[in-house]
């Protein structure tokens, strides 16, 4: 179980990095899209955040839940590998 000194430094924690949060989720039909997760680390840094149309960020987050960029990349790839690999094997 967590002492009460360290929950309260990650409270205070917490606090701080909200502070550093823009204020703004979306931008007219436009969301804010983290490259890298927050839940997995990610910041709120600009190289960090795309903006993204709504739509388009939610079908996103269906298809690829929280994957990074780099992962979606990998994923893909693997993906056109195991389609080449059909093609040859039948």
């Amino acid at each position: 179980m967590m002492g009460k000194k360290k929950r309260r430094a990650n409270r205070k924690k917490k606090r701080q990095t909200w502070k550093k949060r823009p204020k703004w989720k979306h931008y007219g039909d436009m969301e804010r899209h983290h490259l890298h997760p927050k839940s997995r680390g990610g910041n709120f840094s600009p190289e960090n955040i795309l903006l993204i149309d709504q739509h388009k960020h939610k079908v996103w987050h269906e298809l690829f839940g929280l994957m990074t960029l780099g992962e979606v990349i990998s994923f893909l790839q693997r993906l056109q590998r195991c389609k080449k690999f059909q093609r040859v094997h039948h």
